[in-house]
């Protein structure tokens, strides 16, 4: 059984060999590959080729792709995040400080902000 016929029986509900593995490893594809975490978050070609690097390594049955979803999220949405070089990204100014800041939201577009559409692409 290979990969794509493992995770789609097991979706399925139908038997299968083992049971498929489907991590998410992060930024851990970036390090194991030489690159930062910047590169990570801004370059979606590179992140991309070491998410296949990883899986060529590891031999798991599914990417999923490396950001932690929320930061892209909340920079599309207006908050402001520090991406240090060699650490995971924080949240350094807020979207929503008191209950009325919530009716100025509105929807973003995610393809304006550099994690979030690295994650698209």
């Amino acid at each position: 059984m290979n990969s794509f016929d493992r995770v789609h029986a097991a979706l399925k509900r139908e038997p299968v060999d083992r049971p498929p593995v489907l991590p998410h490893v992060g930024d851990h594809a970036g390090i194991i590959n030489g690159l930062s975490y910047t590169t990570m978050y801004t370059d979606a070609g590179k992140a991309a080729g070491a998410h296949l690097k990883a899986l060529k390594l590891y031999g798991y049955d599914l990417i999923t792709f490396q950001v932690e979803p929320s930061w892209p999220v909340v920079e599309a949405c207006g908050a402001k995040i520090f991406f240090p070089p060699d650490k995971n990204p924080w949240i350094v100014k807020h979207v929503i400080n008191e209950e009325k800041d919530l009716e100025k939201l509105t929807i973003p577009d995610f393809m304006e902000h550099a994690s979030s559409s690295v994650m698209i692409k």
